[in-house]
């Protein structure tokens, strides 16, 4: 695929005692047919030998940017991979103007073609903030966090339209973006293109207390966090987890700890009556035959 003018997008990977699969993930960026103008790894303070790999990879690519973290380390599970996103992100906005920026795990690779083949869709709809791949089971309406390439228009204008404009995002950081940039009237893509993960996602109780307290703070509906409640435990051997999650939603609603605009949470629990109304009648229809 050819595109009439240049394409520049970067990468930002944040990671944290990697030093198994970092080499393999920077190689599999460097290998794509559209090659990026800068690739900012977010070293959090490894204490294996991630660190000594990145400054030999950086020193010998051009493009390759290793950032040691230097903000204190939080004890919480979930706080620490947000701060480092949120460092990689601005400093890929604030460098080569770049239109596209690809957001990736540390143990995941992508195929060659993965970023060229992205862009062609942010380019056809330009509607889109966001397009991704799968790692594990292709689900239409949903893209994992392990490799997503975000218009980076679409990015300004969610920090912007923060409190703040300072990045502030602290928990479930990837599922607060695509919330946001719905209800700035951006979409986003799940397209049938698939990348490898290397190790499986677990949350620990820690995550899961988080969790609840992300879904309080951003107005989700009680009803549809009980269903998803119950959804999760079905699918999870720890049983525990997605309880505790349910517990932290309903401790926050005590506390009343609304984080975000009035508007903005009103516009989730709407978007989520609607999956549930859609859920409801797709079942009544295979049931009934309607």
């Amino acid at each position: 695929m050819v595109f009439k003018d240049r394409v520049v997008y970067s990468v930002v990977v944040p990671c944290r005692n990697e030093e198994i699969n970092i080499s393999g993930c920077i190689s599999s960026i460097l290998a794509q047919s559209i090659t990026p103008s800068e690739v900012f790894i977010i070293d959090d303070n490894s204490t294996d030998h991630t660190t000594e790999i990145l400054r030999k990879i950086s020193q010998s690519s051009s493009i390759v940017q290793h950032i040691l973290l230097k903000t204190p380390r939080y004890k919480i599970k979930g706080y620490n991979i947000s701060i480092a996103i949120n460092q990689g992100l601005k400093l890929s906005l604030e460098s080569n103007s770049p239109n596209f920026i690809l957001r990736m795990d540390s143990d995941c690779k992508i195929p060659s073609n993965y970023v060229e083949e992205l862009i062609s869709y942010l380019r056809r709809y330009p509607y889109l903030g966001v397009v991704g791949g799968y790692s594990g089971k292709y689900m239409k309406n949903h893209i994992p966090d392990g490799a997503r390439l975000y218009r980076t228009a679409c990015l300004k204008e969610i920090f912007e339209s923060l409190p703040n404009k300072g990045y502030p995002i602290m928990y479930e950081h990837d599922t607060f973006i695509l919330y946001r940039l719905l209800w700035l009237g951006w979409n986003f893509l799940s397209v049938p293109l698939k990348y490898e993960d290397t190790r499986p996602y677990r949350r620990d109780l820690t995550r899961w207390f988080l969790t609840g307290r992300f879904r309080q703070a951003t107005g989700w509906y009680l009803p549809y966090v009980a269903q998803r409640t119950i959804k999760m435990m079905s699918a999870t051997p720890l049983v525990i987890g997605p309880l505790v999650g349910f517990f932290s939603y309903i401790v926050n609603i005590l506390i009343d700890d609304e984080a975000f605009e009035s508007d903005f949470r009103y516009f989730i629990r709407g978007r989520q009556l609607e999956l549930m109304s859609q859920g409801f009648w797709g079942v009544l229809r295979r049931r009934v035959g309607i």
